[in-house]
């Protein structure tokens, strides 16, 4: 390493020891302030280069949650209950004694009429449309088996025609449970989600 000639500094114009490339009497631009390791890093002061760009504007609030805003915490139960209930409502007692269909709309129109949080009532909703569903599918598969059993022992029709309504009754009753789980986890999440038609006829409105 060389030692730098004083004559040099003299020679361009500055005094000696003084950074090259800055007018004489002049002070080189303060270096951005640094941050150790692990800890924060402030912004820069304004006029001073910035150690990171500004991360831009706030991503919006995804619109299928809780239109109404961020809640701020997460989604109480309730909305999940509102699914949940009529499901063990349905299965429960109609295992019991054979009523279950008739009732589980009590657990979700419960829920529905505590509270007047907007996120809750949709799903109450969901819930009490999704148990007076049922009470028609019931009531109109169970007419149409009754009716094919009847024409097949009376009136001479094939022995497999009852087995029709039964197959669609079944289909249903799958589909609709399987749905009733996905409102479960929908609700807990947060997310404002709905039935399918066929499953959850509109009845009622939020």
């Amino acid at each position: 390493m060389t030692e730098q000639d004083p004559s040099d500094d003299r020679a361009a114009g500055q005094p000696p020891g003084h950074p090259a490339g800055h007018p004489a009497g002049q002070q080189p631009p303060p270096l951005p302030p640094y941050a150790p390791p692990g800890a924060p890093t402030p912004y820069a002061p304004q006029g001073a280069p910035a150690l990171h760009p500004h991360p831009g504007p706030a991503v919006p609030y995804p619109p299928q949650l809780y239109p109404h805003g961020p809640p701020g915490k997460p989604p109480p139960d309730s909305a999940m209950w509102a699914h949940l209930s009529a499901l063990l409502i349905f299965i429960a007692g109609t295992g019991a004694c054979c009523i279950g269909f008739l009732i589980a709309w009590i657990g979700p129109l419960n829920i529905r009429g505590k509270t007047a949080d907007p996120f809750i009532r949709h799903h109450g909703t969901e819930g009490l449309n999704w148990g007076i569903t049922q009470i028609v599918a019931v009531a109109v598969f169970g007419a149409l088996t009754g009716g094919s059993i009847y024409m097949a022992e009376e009136q001479g029709w094939p022995e497999w025609v009852p087995a029709v309504p039964l197959t669609a009754w079944g289909v249903h009753l799958a589909t609709s449970f399987a749905f009733a789980i996905v409102g479960c986890r929908r609700a807990k999440n947060g997310v404002l989600w709905s039935y399918p038609r066929p499953v959850a006829l509109p009845f009622t409105k939020p």
